[in-house]
């Protein structure tokens, strides 16, 4: 997204999760999201975890159960000009 702002390649492609956060900082970036583009694989994003590390994987979930519990991941979303939608709820 830098070498596209800062004019050094001409187009470039990343999640408009992405995008929306960075322009939620600085409305100045030559950047912007498509309006009419369909995705091809619609889905979510995960985090990867070695298969073997349970420890890990249950430290992580208990965090994010904890930040969804009191809000502040909900939080982290609105400061990246996101919303409840891009949360997963389960």
């Amino acid at each position: 997204m830098n070498s596209v702002n800062n004019k050094k390649i001409d187009t470039g492609l990343a999640d408009s999760v992405v995008v929306i956060g960075f322009l939620s900082k600085d409305k100045t970036l030559s950047l912007r999201t498509l309006k009419d583009y369909t995705f091809e694989l619609p889905g979510t994003i995960g985090i990867a975890v070695r298969k073997n590390d349970i420890s890990f994987l249950n430290a992580l979930n208990e965090k994010i159960n904890e930040m969804k519990a009191d809000g502040t991941l909900y939080a982290i979303l609105v400061e990246n000009g996101l919303n409840k939608s891009n949360m997963i709820v389960k």
